[in-house]
């Protein structure tokens, strides 16, 4: 009878503990693999990043979530991006699938176009016409010009160095040869 009870008390003990055991919150399990995402791209110093899921939706091992990004330490009213991710659950891991931009104050531009807002104060003119250095730039043209006649000069030395190597090891066995065929 006490081992029953026992094992009962044992048993219902185990079923409570694994029922009061808490399921990982999704939202922060997709930050987590957006944050991973983020770091994979290696554009980003996520270090210094706020990621914030804003809103996420869970369909099975599906979801999709609006993620608000912005500078550490910056006022609510800052720059931020605010981009859609859709994420796939793999080994327990949420992994982004696919991401676009959805708005906030800072765009990314697609290749090619300016950034909203145009260049920061003091940058250089970028729409030149094509091959040409803005003005002011130093021309890199001479500079390779004078590189490759160095190069050219150091490789003409070395191969005078080659060759005057080959002359001697050439005389020093003549010489050897000398003496060998003198000794015989």
């Amino acid at each position: 009878m006490n081992r029953a009870f026992l094992a009962a008390l044992l048993g219902a003990t185990l079923l409570f503990a694994g029922a009061c055991k808490s399921k990982p919150d999704d939202k922060e399990a997709i930050r987590a693999g957006v944050i991973k995402y983020l770091g994979s791209l290696n554009t980003l110093n996520v270090s210094a990043m706020d990621i914030n899921v804003t809103q996420a939706s869970v369909n099975g091992n599906q979801a999709q979530a609006q993620v608000e990004i912005r500078l550490k330490n910056s006022p609510p009213d800052g720059a931020s991006m605010k981009l859609s991710y859709n994420l796939e659950k793999r080994h327990e891991e949420w992994t982004v699938v696919k991401s676009q931009p959805t708005g906030g104050t800072m765009q990314h531009p697609a290749p090619g176009e300016m950034p909203q807002g145009g260049l920061p104060p003091g940058h250089p003119n970028v729409n030149g016409p094509a091959g040409q250095a803005p003005a002011g730039h130093p021309d890199f043209r001479q500079r390779k010009r004078r590189c490759r006649r160095q190069v050219g000069l150091r490789s003409r030395k070395i191969s005078d160095q080659i060759s005057a190597g080959r002359y001697q090891i050439s005389a020093i066995r003549n010489q050897e040869n000398g003496k060998s065929a003198g000794a015989e």
